[in-house]
Parts: structure tokens; C-alpha cells; sequence
């Protein structure tokens, strides 16, 4: 394996460790990949696993090929391979039953937590993420949720990965992927291939176990420490408002209009604004500049964070983050 410039070679050396460490790496690995993951740095992580000899090096159909992915894929074309699939699959198993199970689970907790009256608001956002966790294995409209809100839970939900990833390297689920692992992906390489050579039975009885582990830890999580996830943000602003002596009562009552105008004022002015976008719970702003911005202020208007990035901020809105970039976007008198 070639030596690249320390970095590299400190995530070499890493990821030799955790292919030495059998279920112990297993978990390691699911940890780190999905902590890594808040910050776009998994990709640095699982290809040494999927296309390098540290995910495996196996003989199918007389020829060596490395890499856990390569050889699972390798094995599926291959109609005389019998048993179950490569080990390699420990690092895709695990994620079936955090991205099927676990995550919407979290959705459904997120959901009971917050007021009943915001729940029309936000209900079709929290649907719509459990969904497309459960079909494809995308995660980051839930994540993003409360990931900046409470970075702390990302890293208990990153925990709960890995151990999913050792639950299903112990059971010997033995189910590939192609970039992730939804219900596409495990009816594809799990389901349809035999359970002979997957074990993908067990992922059911596991992904029930990680629903009700997944919702206990948030609905307790998320209640008990107020954490503002989409539709609890509305209720968190009234009683900081009102705690506030710099916060009017017509502040505490403004309609969607002028808190929007509010906004546009700490971002310095429809002049310093030069584009306007929404994902998810964040309203990204491009500025001309940003060091005019009143984050304060931003923060009066119900931000719960505000997040300096390359030419501008992304401030945290919850569900509301799409409604304010819609009526900021009709004030300047662009298309959103």
C-alpha cells in the first residue's frame, strides 16, 4: 500500500488497526463513519474497506480481488459461489437496521415530543426524512435536524450505529450494498439473493429491537434537555422572548412578513444579500459581507444557532428555515 502525506497515512494506519480488531474494528468502523459523517469526512473512510485489500482479500472465480464491495459484487456474479456472502460485508450490515428502523424511530420520537399544535407544521418534514431513510438509506434530512441544535445527540446516534454494525458482524449478516442501506438496497443484495447466503432474516428481529432502542433514547433525549428540533423551536422562542426585556411584545407577535424583514435588517440589509436558499432546518445566506451580520439578533428572531461559512452564514430555524427563505426571497424579488 502506497504512503501518502501524514494524514493519509494516519488514516491508513487507522484503518489497519480496525481491520485486525474483528467485531471490536467492526464497531469502531460504524462509529467512526458515522460521526465522521456530520462533517462530510466519511469518505475518507470506508473506501480503504471497499475497494482496498483492508476490506478483504478473497479468490471468487479464480481470480484475487480486494476489497470488501469488489468481492461482494464479485461473488454475486459469481453462479457458483455457495454459502454466505464475505466477511467484508461487516462494513455495509450494520447499517440496515439504524437506516430502516433506527432513524425513523427517531422521527416518530421527535414527533411526540414536540407540541401537539406544531405538529401539522412540521409533521409532513418529519414523514417525508423517516421515508427516505427507510427506502434509500439517506439520513441526512433527520440528522441535520439535530445535529446543530444538539451535537452531543449526533454523537450518541453515531454510537448506536456502531452498534449496529457489531450487532450484525456477531449474527453474521452477510449483506452487501450499493451505497447505502435502505429497503432498496436490502431487498436487492439481502432478500432476493437467499437468506443461505445473507442471514438478511435476522435484520428484522434486530431492526424491531433498534426501533424501540432508537425512540426511547430520543423521545427521552429530546424532551427531557428541550432540545429544539423542528416544531419545538416555536415554543422555545416564546419563552426566551419572554424572559428577554429586549424583545417587544410586537416582536413576540410578528407575522412571517416582519420577522422576515427582521432578518433581512441583521443580515445588513437587503444590499449585503445576494442569495437565499433553504435545506432542511438551515437557512443559508450568501452575503456580500459577512462580518456586518447581527447574530444576536438573528438569534432574537428564533435562530438557535448561526454558523459562519464561506461567504456568508447558515442560520438554525427548524422547520420554519424554508418559510423564512420563501418570504425573504419574495421581498427581494428573487425565485427561491
Amino acid at each position: 500500500m502506497s504512503y501518502g502525506p501524514p494524514i493519509q497515512q494516519l488514516l491508513v494506519d487507522f484503518g489497519e488497526r480496525i481491520a485486525q480488531m474483528g467485531s471490536i474494528g467492526t464497531f469502531l468502523y460504524g462509529f467512526f463513519l458515522r460521526l465522521t459523517g456530520a462533517v462530510g469526512l466519511h469518505h475518507t473512510i470506508y473506501p480503504m474497506f471497499w475497494y482496498t485489500s483492508l476490506g478483504g482479500t478473497e479468490v471468487v472465480a479464480g481470480k484475487t480481488i480486494e476489497g470488501a464491495q469488489n468481492i461482494f459484487f464479485a461473488q454475486l456474479a459469481d453462479s457458483h459461489h455457495t454459502g454466505l456472502f464475505t466477511y467484508g460485508t461487516r462494513f455495509f450490515a450494520g447499517r440496515f437496521a439504524t437506516m430502516m428502523f433506527g432513524l425513523p424511530a427517531a422521527c416518530l420520537a421527535m414527533c411526540h415530543s414536540i407540541p401537539k399544535e406544531n405538529l401539522k407544521k412540521v409533521g409532513s418534514f418529519y414523514s417525508s426524512s423517516a421515508l427516505t431513510s427507510l427506502l434509500t438509506g439517506i439520513t441526512e434530512p433527520i440528522e441535520f435536524s439535530f445535529l446543530f441544535v444538539a451535537p452531543w445527540l449526533y454523537v450518541i446516534h453515531a454510537f448506536l450505529d456502531g452498534c449496529s454494525f457489531l450487532v450484525a458482524d456477531l449474527l453474521k449478516i452477510r449483506i452487501g450494498n450499493s451505497f447505502s442501506g435502505g429497503l432498496i438496497d436490502f431487498l436487492i443484495f439481502g432478500v432476493f439473493q437467499g437468506n443461505s447466503h445473507t442471514n438478511w432474516m435476522l435484520v428484522i428481529p434486530v431492526g424491531i429491537v433498534w426501533f424501540a432502542v432508537y425512540y426511547v433514547v430520543f423521545k427521552f433525549c429530546v424532551t427531557k434537555f428541550k432540545v429544539a428540533v423542528p416544531g419545538m423551536i416555536s415554543t422555545l422562542e416564546e419563552k426566551d422572548s419572554s424572559d428577554n426585556p429586549e424583545v417587544s411584545s410586537s416582536q413576540k407577535q410578528s407575522s412571517l412578513h416582519e420577522t422576515s424583514m427582521g432578518i433581512i435588517t441583521a443580515l445588513g440589509g437587503e444590499s449585503n444579500i445576494e442569495d437565499v436558499t433553504a435545506c432542511a432546518t438551515r437557512l443559508r445566506v450568501s452575503l456580500k459581507e459577512s462580518q456586518v451580520v447581527d447574530k444576536d439578533r438573528l438569534k432574537m428572531y428564533g435562530a438557535t444557532a448561526v454558523l459562519d461559512v464561506k461567504n456568508g452564514v447558515q442560520a438554525i430555524y427548524g422547520g420554519k428555515a424554508i418559510l423564512y427563505s420563501q418570504e425573504i426571497n419574495q421581498i427581494l424579488g428573487k425565485e427561491d
